[in-house]
């Protein structure tokens, strides 16, 4: 994904603050969006979780030291600094921690993570639309303002990540669309959280936002 992503903002040419954005994005995978997505595609969801739970763990790690390599091909003469160390804590506090507890009651208190784990779901679902629904309404006129070529550049990125993760998956139609999910979808509720930590206000939090919006849709 990272390496799609470079390709592509080379290709089409972006400026470097809304190259660092979706570079951002292309280091965050495990999203929670995945196993859902799986379900729903008739998937092995539990090979999603797997993967989900792997993902958000190792990039915590990958994510840093990818946008330290990466940042400065994309951004040529400008210059756009980075706060590695508040990028990790951040995802410490944001995504290690909620998952390490969540396996912790799950190993320790079966029998309560059983009972908690419908209303976390319709919680979850809630807040996510509620979320979606304030971030269209906040930014309409930004997505309004985007061009045709933007949104065929995000929909050659998507597409990639997609075929690329299908072809390497392990083979059974199952486990191949885990994969697919699983790895294509990003996490953009971390992604936001980094961008606007290092770019406040600026294009960067806008193109990671888009891209959240337009592969939740798509």
């Amino acid at each position: 994904m990272p390496i799609a992503t470079v390709g592509l903002l080379l290709w089409f040419g972006s400026p470097p603050i809304i190259a660092a954005g979706f570079l951002i994005v292309a280091v965050r995978p495990g999203a929670a969006y995945g196993p859902p997505f799986t379900a729903m595609a008739k998937g092995n969801v539990a090979a999603s979780t797997g993967l989900m739970v792997f993902l958000a763990g190792s990039s915590a790690i990958c994510a840093p030291l990818l946008l330290r390599r990466l940042l400065p091909v994309m951004t040529r003469s400008q210059a756009l600094n980075m706060d590695l160390l508040k990028i990790i804590l951040t995802l410490l506090v944001t995504q290690l921690s909620p998952l390490f507890a969540g396996l912790c009651v799950r190993e320790r208190r079966p029998a309560l993570a059983d009972k908690l784990k419908h209303p976390a779901n319709c919680m979850s679902a809630a807040l996510n639309l509620c979320i979606f629904g304030v971030i269209v309404i906040a930014h309409v006129r930004t997505l309004a303002a985007i061009r045709v070529q933007a949104f065929m550049g995000m929909f050659a990125l998507l597409i990639t990540s997609i075929a690329a993760s299908w072809l390497l998956g392990e083979a059974g139609t199952a486990n191949r669309k885990a994969m697919s999910f699983s790895t294509s979808v990003r996490n953009i509720a971390v992604s936001l959280v980094i961008a606007t930590a290092s770019f406040p206000g600026s294009p960067a939090v806008t193109a990671a936002l888009v891209y959240g919006l337009f592969q939740t849709i798509m």
